[in-house]
């Protein structure tokens, strides 16, 4: 799987038998599966970690019919490929190893059906609490467990849309203010300008969302379900066509932040009319090729060309070879 072309069929058909076999088995055969496959050359202590975190999650994770184990190891391996296809987090000693952990632990102890009785970002700060407990009882430094603190607690559902326009920003070379990123104020105020934390967590995002869009019609429903009844609607197979519906379109319509998530999204769109008919409308390859997958050419201006990114923003092309973010007076 992590060595076939990306959003390829056989990846795609490798993705889907990963999701039929893991259900209901213990994680760390499965994660030392992921191991051996995708980081062979993690060290003793990172893999040390990532089986108490795959063992924490199959104690605290159980009960629940969406958030289970079975979507901390999801969450991982898609974290883990998507990592490994963003040349700056491949190339960080730390990188992909820190997402994989960030991932595998980004749920731990999840209330499932209760999660409605919580404050914002309180689920995310347990999930992290409890991570960076695993691995400062590892003898991991304190720098490392702050960085996964920091990638967790981002990957709660509000902050989805401010790190597709932190990523837009990065990718194009356009700095953003705090304002323009719309980041919560949870949210330390210099994440915007950690720059390796906002890959990691853009590819903890996208693989919280990948398996519930980018593989086929059949899981998207499955997804759909399990949600349902974790969150315990009284008429779950009467509200699902109509949950589904809004959730392809909501998740088809720009939300994975990274270059490779957005690739998955552009090679099976196909499942948004399959599931929710929601029509979208073909993109160039080619515009997809010259700017990362997901933007698209708008037009050029007499201020030359102006390109919509995968969060929706307008950027202009500047004199320098770069780009800046078209203010909303300018589009007025």
């Amino acid at each position: 799987m992590f060595k076939t072309p990306l959003a390829s069929d056989a990846q795609r058909d490798a993705l889907r038998a990963v999701f039929s076999r893991t259900q209901a088995i213990p994680l760390a055969p499965a994660v030392e599966i992921l191991i051996s496959v995708a980081l062979p050359d993690l060290d003793s202590i990172d893999c040390a970690v990532l089986y108490s975190l795959a063992r924490e999650a199959d104690r605290s994770m159980q009960h629940n019919a969406f958030h289970s184990p079975q979507h901390a190891f999801l969450v991982a391996m898609v974290a883990v490929l998507l990592a490994q296809n963003q040349a700056e987090l491949r190339c960080a000693p730390r990188g992909v190893p820190l997402v994989a952990i960030s991932a595998l632990g980004h749920d731990l102890d999840h209330p499932g059906s209760s999660a409605g009785e919580y404050g914002l970002f309180d689920i995310e700060r347990r999930s992290a609490a409890l991570t960076t407990n695993i691995m400062r009882k590892h003898g991991l430094p304190q720098s490392e467990c702050d960085f996964v603190s920091l990638i967790i607690l981002s990957s709660f559902s509000s902050v989805r849309r401010p790190l597709i326009r932190l990523m837009d920003g990065l990718e194009l070379g356009a700095p953003l203010t705090a304002e323009d990123c719309q980041l919560p104020t949870a949210l330390p105020s210099g994440f915007s300008e950690n720059r390796l934390g906002v890959l990691a967590a853009a590819a903890l995002s996208d693989a919280d969302l990948f398996y519930s869009i980018a593989i086929d019609a059949p899981m998207t429903l499955e997804l759909s379900r399990r949600l349902l009844i974790e969150a315990r609607s009284p008429e779950v197979e009467s509200a699902l066509p109509d949950l589904t519906t809004r959730f392809i379109g909501d998740v088809s319509g720009r939300n994975f932040a990274t270059e490779a998530g957005a690739r998955f999204l552009n090679r099976f769109r196909s499942i948004a009319d399959e599931v929710g008919c929601c029509e979208l409308g073909q993109r160039s390859e080619l515009e997809s090729e010259e700017y990362g997958a997901g933007r698209r050419r708008a037009h050029t201006s007499t201020r030359g060309s102006i390109i919509i990114g995968r969060s929706g923003l307008r950027f202009i092309k500047t004199g320098c070879g770069g780009f800046r973010l078209i203010s909303a007076r300018e589009q007025e």
